[in-house]
């Protein structure tokens, strides 16, 4: 029996697409067809990630390890992810999504960092999800090859800051916008999350149970409110559609 919100009748619009969800996917993994859809539009679609292509990963949250994987599914023979000290449990799981390398930031130059692991060779494509800072895009600018292209994911503020205008223009560079999946993403995020290739389940944290979504919601914001937080930041919080198997829902994450 199927309980929870909206579950007795849900009207279906006209143009609506409806994917099937095989079976053994757990409901957990399969709100990952959200970020591993924006992944695979971003990667494929935007970036056109190629075999053998160097792509640096700006960001290590739940979209930038999804865009790691997708990149290493278009055949990319390097993928580099940058994050915080404070992501270290981000950056540790990269590997296990496709990443060959990671870059602590705030540890040293970025772009040093980069060309180190690189060997002095540009990247091809910069991925960027990073909020707010305007920091990685200038960094991105100088680390992309000549007609490189940078997919522009992370949300800033409307003023984002000094750019290198001027730079970007003599390399010849292409910048994409982007916002939203396609059919074709989605389609094929539902194919890698059941294919399990990739340990989704680690980046449900936390999963909370419906009468706690207040909770979810301030995590997000104020995680200083939620008793229960603890130190680890979240990656993917879910809100299951009822109060049922508790034991599974503990803030802890998902299933191990």
């Amino acid at each position: 029996d199927v309980t929870g919100v909206q579950t007795c009748a849900l009207p279906i619009l006209g143009g609506s697409n409806i994917f099937k969800v095989p079976e053994h996917i757990s409901d957990e993994d399969a709100t990952m067809f959200n970020p591993m859809g924006n992944a695979y539009y971003w990667v494929d679609e935007k970036a056109h990630v190629q075999p053998g292509h160097r792509v640096l990963v700006l960001g290590a949250g739940q979209r930038g390890l999804c865009c790691a994987a997708a990149a290493r599914e278009c055949g990319a023979e390097q993928v580099i992810v940058t994050g915080l000290a404070r992501d270290q449990i981000k950056l540790d799981m990269a590997a296990r999504f496709g990443a060959t390398d990671t870059v602590v930031v705030d540890a040293g130059d970025t772009i040093e960092q980069v060309q180190a692991l690189t060997g002095g060779v540009p990247v091809d494509v910069v991925i960027d999800t990073v909020p707010i800072a305007t920091g990685p895009l200038a960094d991105a600018v100088e680390l992309l090859k000549v007609g490189g292209r940078m997919v522009l994911a992370g949300v800033r503020p409307a003023d984002a800051g000094h750019f290198p205008i001027e730079r970007f223009r003599i390399k010849q560079l292409e910048m994409v916008g982007v916002s939203g999946t396609s059919t074709a993403a989605v389609r094929r995020a539902v194919d890698t999350i059941a294919a399990g290739t990739y340990p989704f389940h680690l980046l449900h944290t936390p999963v909370y149970p419906l009468s706690r979504a207040a909770d979810a919601i301030r995590l997000l914001g104020e995680p200083e409110s939620v008793p229960d937080a603890g130190d680890a930041p979240p990656i993917h919080i879910i809100v299951r559609g009822s109060d049922d198997n508790p034991a599974d829902e503990a803030p802890g994450g998902g299933a191990p």
